[in-house]
C-alpha cells in the first residue's frame, strides 16, 4: 500500500488510504498507523474520531496513529488518552515531545501543558522531562511549579536546574522568594 501511494502527495495518500478504510469494514483500523504515516492534515480526524469511540485492538490502532501524529490538535486527545492506566506514560511522553517540538504553541500555552502532564503523576523520568521543558518557556510561573518539585530527592535536579534557568535569565523576577528559592537551588545542586 505504502509503495503504491508514496510518490503521491499528502493529502491524496490520506483520500487513498481513507478509501480502503471505508472498505474495510471492521478492520479499519488497520490503517490508522499508515494513516498518520502521510503526515496530512486530513489524517488527524478520522484517528482522534476512531480513539474516541473504539475499544481494544481498534482503539489501540487509532492510539498508535495518534503518537505517530505531528499536528497540535491531538494534544487534548493525548492528554485525555493519559487517563487510561495502559496507555498514560506513552500518551504523557508523547504530550510533552509534541508541546516541545510544537512551532505554533506560545511559552504560555507550552508552560500550561507542562502543568497539565505533571498532574496526571506520570512516571518519574517523565515528570523529570516537563520539570527540565518548563525551562525553556521562560515564565515566572514555570519557576514557581518546578520549586514545588525541588523537595522530592527524585525530582530536585531537574527543579533546580530549571529554577535556576529562569531565575537567572529574568532579574525581573527577583523578589526575596526568588532569593530564598535561588538558596534552596544552590543546596539542592551541591
Amino acid at each position: 500500500i505504502i509503495k503504491s501511494i508514496q510518490e503521491k502527495p499528502a493529502a491524496e495518500q490520506a483520500k487513498m488510504i481513507q478509501e480502503r478504510m471505508a472498505k474495510a469494514g471492521a478492520k479499519k483500523h488497520i490503517y490508522y498507523p499508515i494513516l498518520a504515516a502521510t503526515g496530512a492534515k486530513e489524517a488527524v480526524e478520522p484517528i482522534v474520531t476512531g480513539y474516541k469511540t473504539s475499544s481494544g485492538e481498534a482503539q489501540k490502532s487509532a492510539f498508535e496513529g495518534l503518537c505517530a501524529l505531528n499536528d497540535d490538535s491531538v494534544l487534548p486527545t493525548l492528554l485525555e488518552a493519559a487517563s487510561n492506566p495502559a496507555l498514560k506514560e506513552q500518551a504523557v511522553a508523547r504530550f510533552i515531545a509534541l508541546t516541545q517540538a510544537s512551532a505554533t504553541l506560545n511559552n504560555d500555552q507550552k508552560y500550561m501543558n507542562y502543568r497539565k502532564a505533571l498532574e496526571t503523576n506520570p512516571a518519574l523520568k517523565y515528570k523529570n522531562q516537563a520539570l527540565s521543558a518548563l525551562s525553556a518557556t521562560q515564565n515566572y510561573q514555570a519557576m514557581m511549579l518546578a520549586s514545588e518539585y525541588m523537595d522530592n530527592a527524585e525530582t530536585a535536579q531537574a527543579a533546580a536546574n530549571t529554577v535556576l534557568e529562569i531565575a537567572t535569565k529574568h532579574p525581573e523576577f527577583y523578589s526575596a522568594e526568588v532569593k530564598a528559592l535561588l538558596e534552596k537551588v544552590s543546596a539542592t545542586l551541591n
